[in-house]
């Protein structure tokens, strides 16, 4: 079945209202949607088990904001096979993997980018203390800005980065680490983790978290436009 069934379902049965001109266009419009999310998920697939395939890990279930966007980033620059876990032996033993927010280590040359370690240091110029999000953005955000964006001019890319970070980025940062206070209305680090599994839901967590890096990667792709534009 269509991963748009229920707008293609909408179309059909909205034909008779519509010029020919207009059905065409609409549904060579839905077809090239349902091609970008087939596309979104051939870049990133969850390995149920750890082989010589996967090239990053993150913590398992329940995910954060700072994870999922972190994951986003990442499949918007290469096909990411994703295992989740929090087991040290694989992580340690995981060499040229990158590690993010999970195994203790901060070393971008050696692609470790947690946050936890009581020696962790990394803040934003506000004193905000980065999360995963905000050191996979450090390191990669530049070419998070030109896989989105290609031809970009190159004396921009920085100011783009740095907007991004000051608009979404740093956010997720605060509120992953404590420092935002928790206000009346649902922030988008809210919105990433009511995808985590229900008790009462027959829910996979590995497709729940699939689920919000799609949304996580439609977010970071409007973002960077936005502000490009």
């Amino acid at each position: 079945r269509s991963t748009l069934f229920p707008y293609t379902t909408l179309f059909r049965s909205s034909y008779n209202m519509l010029s020919l001109s207009d059905v065409e266009t609409l549904y060579t419009f839905i077809m090239y949607v349902e091609q970008f999310l087939i596309m979104e998920d051939e870049m990133l697939n969850i390995n149920k088990a750890y082989t010589d395939r996967v090239n990053s890990i993150t913590h398992p279930a329940p995910h954060h904001a700072d994870d999922v966007f972190a994951t986003a980033m990442l499949s918007v620059i290469m096909p990411i096979e994703l295992y989740r876990t929090r087991d040290m032996d694989i992580i340690k033993g995981a060499s040229g993997v990158i590690v993010y927010d999970v195994g203790g280590v901060y070393d971008p040359t050696e692609k470790r980018f947690d946050h936890h370690q009581n020696d962790f240091n990394e803040m934003h110029e506000d004193g905000t203390r980065f999360s995963s999000a905000g050191l996979i953005w450090k390191a990669f955000g530049e070419d998070v800005i030109r896989a989105i964006m290609p031809g970009i001019d190159e004396n921009i890319i920085l100011n783009i980065k740095k907007k991004v970070e000051a608009d979404l980025i740093r956010d997720i940062d605060a509120q992953d680490n404590g420092q935002m206070i928790k206000g009346s209305t649902m922030t988008i680090s809210d919105a990433m983790s009511i995808f985590n599994k229900t008790w009462d839901l027959e829910e996979d967590a590995d497709e729940c978290f699939l689920s919000a890096c799609r949304i996580a990667s439609e977010i970071l792709k409007r973002e960077i436009m936005t502000v490009a534009s």
